[in-house]
């Protein structure tokens, strides 16, 4: 039985929901007392836009065999496919947190609503629904920083800082301290922002460092401090040689993709840590890739490390 449900789990990623629906029928009827069999059909339904059909079989389901049993099954089944679904299919991972949601309000699958909410371009609903997390849980930080995030996505400068300034005010975490550094200088918060990214050098936080020095760079010329700028433009090309011209190809070449624009992995990680669990920013929105061509000039390198 376990490779027939494996099988249907393959139909279903693959989006045929004919075959999953026809192999799970076909196993029920063998084997009526496996939960698994009930909650991949049922979803099958669900993928095809059959809410009620969907609805209809989990509760047959729950009345026919042990609901206890059948409930751990379903949520588990349900939250593993749509979080297989949402960096590649976002609605549809919305449609089965929304499923989730109608059996048990929890803040992890309203997390999860609102990432699948951020990658359909609903940013706003996003925010609003890692609210609803925070009106309960004040705690809850990975549902602050992704409101900041989608803020800094949004181009909304100062809510974003304040929802850094937040944060941090828990505790030093590098990568809100970097985000937060990105949006104090689009605000033109110069000093502000050089100490958030002067934090990013101590050794001990283990950060990329050839962007935070040009971030430095950038917010030194600001303040008409050359020597400064240079210093840490020098020190970005020492760190990585290829700096000024790769970071100016990146620029040009960025996804738009919220989670990657906001600084965070495509894929959510399990409950335990934060969610998602976000790096370094590969594509720091209002960072130094659109100005790292103008610092290069005007300290004298041109758009090449000589």
């Amino acid at each position: 039985m376990e490779a027939l449900i494996q099988q249907g789990i393959r139909h279903l990623r693959r989006g045929e929901y004919g075959e999953a629906i026809a192999l799970y029928e076909q196993g029920a009827t063998a084997t009526p007392d496996d939960p698994r069999l009930y909650v991949y059909w049922g979803l099958a339904w669900l993928l095809m836009g059959q809410v009620e059909q969907a609805q209809a079989l989990w509760f047959a389901a729950l009345t026919a065999i042990d609901p206890d049993q059948f409930t751990a099954a379903w949520r588990q089944g349900l939250m593993t496919e749509a979080d297989t679904l949402l960096p590649t299919n976002a609605s549809l991972a919305a449609a089965i947190y929304t499923q989730l949601l109608e059996f048990e309000e929890q803040p992890a699958i309203l997390y999860r609503l609102g990432w699948a909410l951020a990658l359909m371009g609903r940013l706003e609903e996003a925010i609003a629904h890692w609210q609803q997390i925070l009106d309960c849980q004040p705690e809850f930080v990975a549902a602050q920083v992704a409101q900041g995030e989608v803020y800094q996505r949004l181009g909304q400068w100062q809510e974003a800082i304040a929802v850094y300034s937040r944060v941090l005010e828990a505790g030093r975490d590098p990568k809100v301290c970097y985000n937060l550094g990105l949006c104090l200088t689009q605000q033109g918060q110069w000093q502000a922002a050089i100490d958030c990214f002067k934090h990013l050098l101590e050794p001990q936080q283990n950060w990329d460092t050839p962007p935070v020095h040009g971030e430095l760079a950038y917010l030194y010329l600001q303040q008409a401090a050359l020597n400064n700028a240079w210093e840490h433009l020098i020190a970005a090309v020492q760190a990585a040689p290829n700096f000024v011209e790769s970071y100016c190809r990146w620029a040009s070449d960025r996804s738009l993709h919220p989670w990657a624009m906001a600084g965070c992995s495509t894929h959510p990680a399990p409950i335990g840590g934060s969610l998602p669990q976000c790096g370094a920013m590969a594509s720091p929105t209002g960072g130094m890739a659109s100005r790292n061509r103008g610092v290069a000039a005007r300290a004298g390198m041109g758009t090449r490390p000589r």
